[in-house]
């Protein structure tokens, strides 16, 4: 067992074998978790030593040097090819030393010698027959290779020599069939390029007499137009030449799918891979078509493995899907712990391939001692073969806020602040929403949510807020794209999220309002392993917004130096400027030392803002991306300025110092 064989060249009548050797290297411990993995490296074990004894018995090796690079791996191509291209120039020489030892050997073992020889021919002598008129005695051999150079030049149907031996010379008689006049060129079966842009290739071997070899080369010139563009299975179908007119007839197949094929699904059902492929019966495969519906089945999330391929039957092109399902009947746990609600487990119970039609169906819990939620879902991705998307929701939430007042014992101190609590009330939240959206070529998304709660508002601690219950009915237009790269510490992209919610539809006890925000946030590599994230948001609500659809300021990821809710409002304004830097040493995990200066303020009406209002905060931490999501600790201040102190404006509030373990729920 061999991949590279050899011995089987050497059994079909190869005089010199060109071996390349792209075998693998063994994979490391940490490239070994999948069960194919581990049967990819017992195979390669296996065939170490058979590859090692074909390569001794090849007569030249060519290796590309492509280092730890898997044939598995199917990133860098580029490079790949160009290691490839390099390691078969290295050897060229070597191929050519090897061919001249084999003629030379041939050489050496001719008997036959032509004394004197004297070419006859109505045309002029080709370059390969001149050399040889003037020399003494010409070999069986070398006239065997003029005739097989003449014809290999391309310029002759037909190469023949015929030797008379004669007393003192040799008469060689030299029979050649041109080939006839190339007038005009004509395509049959070309839709999607011009006519004119084929024939180009063709314009300087016309009136000439046909030549195979720059024939053949503009044909390949005609394939590689059809490449470019885009349309890989175009083949030349056939060639017609019309000797009475010298028209040549060249008609090319562009690769047209006939039909198309599913092989390895179980559970899902053939439309929901079809219409993620812009490839349909009867239309030309182009194969950025291929590689865009490759990635949106992917994008799906129901395959592990999704393979394209094209086999000829009958004639035509069949376009073959396999596809590998993965599991979707799923359970996951989760864990969120931090200084504000401290742990909070969550468990989803799912099925991501309802009925085999793509759509998920599942129930969640998670929170802890101040939040809690139960929620049920049905959601689609595609409607049909439509591009919408659907979300039906059911749920249960609690949440506690902490209310916050400012310190009284300071209020003589005008150089120092604190926001003590005060009070805790409990929101209650029963209700289900409906969403319908589109996707933004899977980069975001354009939705529409009707919503339809009831809330109940109850004190837990003191008063901070009168006991109330109401109804909310409302639509929400939102739009976001997210361009992110990578998730929870990307270097590069952009989220951008809006949303514009009001109550055009009311129920009885309903409450209405409207309310807008903003939220955009960039993210620049400045320097390999640094990156800069600029973020703002903006939420803007009428007076009649009620205390649970306010806006929040305050926490480890809003505003450093403010608790969870320390301050809440129907107008709010945060900008914020971070800098993240990925250490090049990992402790565990992969570690990002971050810095971050907050700026903003939150009001309850339009009237109340001011510029002075705004407060600053700064905050340095240390980030791990864990399995369990993003463990972040960090120590943020929060400060303003005094218009009434001149000397010494800044105002300092108290340290506050911030955890938090695992993915937001």
């Amino acid at each position: 067992m061999s991949n590279i064989p050899v011995d089987v060249a050497r059994q079909w009548g190869a005089d010199v074998v060109v071996a390349v050797d792209l075998t693998s290297p063994l994979r490391p411990p940490s490239k070994l978790n999948a069960p194919w993995e581990f049967a990819d490296q017992l195979m390669g074990i296996m065939m170490q030593e058979s590859n090692k004894r074909a390569l001794t018995q090849a007569d030249i090796v060519i290796k590309p040097e492509l280092g730890n690079h898997l044939s598995s791996d199917f990133t860098n191509l580029d490079w790949v090819i160009r290691q490839g291209e390099e390691a078969s120039d290295s050897t060229i020489g070597e191929i050519l030393m090897k061919h001249r030892a084999r003629q030379e050997a041939q050489k050496a073992g001719e008997s036959t010698e032509f004394r004197n020889p004297r070419f006859l021919s109505p045309f002029d002598l080709p370059p390969e027959l001149k050399q040889l008129e003037s020399r003494p005695s010409v070999s069986e051999s070398e006239l065997q290779a003029s005739v097989t150079s003449m014809y290999q030049s391309g310029s002759y149907e037909s190469v023949e020599l015929v030797v008379h031996k004669e007393l003192e010379s040799t008469a060689v008689e030299v029979r050649t069939v041109p080939h006839p006049v190339l007038k005009n060129v004509q395509f049959v079966g070309n839709y999607h390029l011009p006519v004119d842009s084929l024939r180009y290739f063709f314009l300087p071997l016309l009136g000439k007499r046909i030549n195979c070899q720059e024939t053949r080369n503009a044909l390949e010139h005609v394939l590689a137009a059809y490449r470019k563009s885009g349309y890989s299975l175009a083949d030349i179908q056939k060639v017609d030449f019309d000797r009475s007119n010298g028209v040549a007839e060249i008609t090319v197949d562009e690769g047209i799918i006939s039909r198309k094929e599913i092989e390895g699904t179980v559970e899902t059902r053939d439309y929901v891979i079809w219409r993620e492929l812009p490839v349909h019966d009867g239309h030309v495969l182009q194969i950025h078509n291929v590689a865009q519906g490759i990635r949106n089945v992917y994008g799906t999330g129901l395959f592990e493995q999704v393979l394209v391929s094209v086999k000829r039957q009958d004639g035509q092109n069949v376009l073959v899907i396999k596809a590998r399902e993965r599991s979707t009947d799923l359970i996951r746990l989760g864990l969120r712990i931090d200084n504000e609600r401290n742990v909070q487990p969550s468990i989803d119970v799912r099925d991501e391939n309802l009925l085999g039609i793509g759509a998920e169906l599942g129930v969640r819990f998670f929170g802890g001692s101040r939040n809690r939620s139960f929620l049920a879902e049905f959601k689609a991705t595609r409607i049909f073969d439509s591009y919408l998307t659907m979300n039906l929701r059911g749920y249960s939430a609690i949440r506690d806020i902490n209310v916050y007042g400012d310190d009284a014992s300071l209020a003589g101190d005008l150089l120092r602040w604190d926001r003590l609590r005060v009070g805790e009330y409990r929101e209650l939240r029963v209700g289900g929403s409906l969403s319908v959206g589109t996707q933004l070529e899977r980069l975001g998304s354009v939705t529409i949510e009707g919503r339809l709660e009831n809330h109940r508002i109850s004190n837990i601690f003191n008063q901070p807020v009168q006991n109330e219950q109401y109804k909310i009915s409302s639509i929400k237009f939102g739009t976001m794209v997210d361009t992110q790269n990578k998730f929870p510490y990307p270097n590069d992209g952009a989220l951008l999220k809006f949303t514009y919610e009001t109550a055009l539809v009311k129920v009885t006890d309903a409450i209405g309002f409207t309310k807008m925000s903003f939220e955009y946030e960039k993210y620049q590599t400045l320097f390999p392993r640094h990156v800069l994230r600029p973020k703002i948001t903006i939420g803007v609500a009428d007076e009649t917004t009620p205390l649970t659809e306010e806006f929040s300021m305050g926490g480890q990821q809003s505003f450093f130096g403010l608790r969870e809710d320390n301050a809440r409002g129907r107008q709010m304004i945060v900008a914020s400027l971070e800098y993240t830097y990925q250490s090049p040493f990992s402790l565990f995990f992969d570690t990002y030392l971050k810095a971050r200066y907050d700026l903003g303020a939150i009001w309850d009406t339009p009237e109340q803002m001011r510029i002075v209002d705004f407060l600053h905060g700064i905050g340095i931490g240390v980030a791990f991306d864990t399995p369990i999501g993003s463990a972040e600790f960090s120590i943020g201040r929060s400060f303003f300025f005094r218009k009434e102190i001149l000397d010494n404006p800044l105002s300092l509030g108290p340290f506050v110092a911030y955890f938090s373990i695992g993915y937001p729920l």
